[in-house]
């Protein structure tokens, strides 16, 4: 029975480059909406910022690239290799662009075979997620969780579609030939029966020629069933991708909501990280949710959350609360990611109105 070995016969992705991310494994994503809305709201164009310099992401992402520098030798930044050496095939090579939360490398499509499994590796070693974005999407933690994205459960099934068609096709192309050939042989043994060799030689002669072209028809099964499991594949990564556009665009279309507080104050991050007791509001633009936190000592004490649509408000307990949420650098670093806006301080009576 065929297997599909190689995801590239299904997915069918560009052979000119290979695209992987790593990110910080704090940022956990429970689907692929998560995952996709995330990566599309981070800061892609701040142009006063050198996305080669690998002193932009966290400690732990700056400890995956410095494992994987000299194995895969940057085109970019500080550790660029001389002029002479580049494109000689001596060594893998890539792009890197740094990002806060994330590192993004496009390989070479032909070494990715060689590299996979030492990036993803390397990435569990240093306690970094791996999102496999040019092959199946699937998003690999370090402590082995792992997300299975649309992607992945489209393959899932098509491999499962494929033992399931290729068994029923094989079956009844060999029950057709059977019931084609069997008169055939009836007509044979006859001749046989009967004396006339030389008929019966011809009906044999007829059988070998009918029977190599059913053979043919037989063992090209698997790549008939595969031709229309590919179409069914195609159709539907192109109907989940226009899903995933429409409710990108509505996202990016929903209004951002501002703390509805006299008091409230827009404020420089840098002031209030500095604060010892403060009270903050902010926006969260994927959750469209209002945030309400009391900090003291840069440690959040009490947490507020407000639906932005339904004006719900619930408190949370500071485990319940995201990380980067509990700790004032975190939250800056969440306003250097844009995926909050509208930070500011509101007094404690309105704090305690809650």
């Amino acid at each position: 029975m065929k297997t599909i070995e190689n995801v590239d016969e299904v997915t069918k992705v560009n052979k000119r480059g290979y695209d992987i991310a790593v990110f910080d494994k704090r940022r956990r994503f429970h689907s692929v909406e998560e995952l996709n809305t995330y990566f599309h709201t981070l800061d892609d164009g701040d142009e006063t910022k050198d996305y080669s310099d690998y002193r932009n992401s966290t400690p732990e992402l700056q400890n995956w690239f410095f494992a994987m520098k000299d194995i895969v030798r940057p085109l970019n930044g500080e550790f660029v290799p001389p002029e002479s050496e580049i494109g000689q095939r001596a060594y893998h090579e890539a792009d890197y662009v740094f990002g806060r939360e994330s590192i993004w490398v496009e390989f070479a499509y032909s070494d990715m075979d060689r590299l996979y499994d030492t990036v993803k590796d390397q990435a569990r070693r240093n306690d970094v997620a791996f999102w496999d974005v040019s092959g199946t999407g699937a998003v690999f933690y370090p402590d082995g969780t792992v997300l299975q994205t649309y992607k992945q459960q489209l393959l899932d099934e098509y491999q499962r579609k494929f033992a399931e068609e290729n068994d029923k096709e094989f079956k009844r192309r060999n029950k057709m030939s059977l019931l084609l050939l069997i008169p055939w042989g009836i007509a044979m043994i006859v001749c046989l029966i009967t004396g006339q060799l030389l008929i019966g030689m011809f009906v044999l002669a007829l059988l070998f020629i009918i029977a190599y072209p059913m053979n043919k028809w037989i063992d090209r099964a698997p790549k008939d069933v595969k031709k229309k499991l590919d179409l069914w594949y195609q159709q539907m990564v192109e109907q989940q991708a226009k899903a995933y556009e429409a409710e990108e665009n509505q996202l990016k279309a929903q209004p951002m909501v501002y703390p509805a507080f006299e008091s409230f104050a827009m404020a420089d991050m840098e002031s209030i990280v500095n604060e010892k007791d403060v009270c903050v509001a902010f926006y969260e633009y994927y959750g469209d949710h209002l945030y309400y936190i009391h900090y003291v000592d840069d440690k959040a004490k009490e947490i507020f959350v407000e639906n932005a649509e339904s004006h719900e408000i619930v408190s949370l307990d500071y485990d319940e609360l995201d990380e980067y949420y509990q700790q004032l650098e975190g939250l800056s670093e969440m306003l250097d990611s844009l995926e909050v806006a509208y930070v500011g301080t509101i007094s404690m009576e309105d704090f305690k109105s809650l």
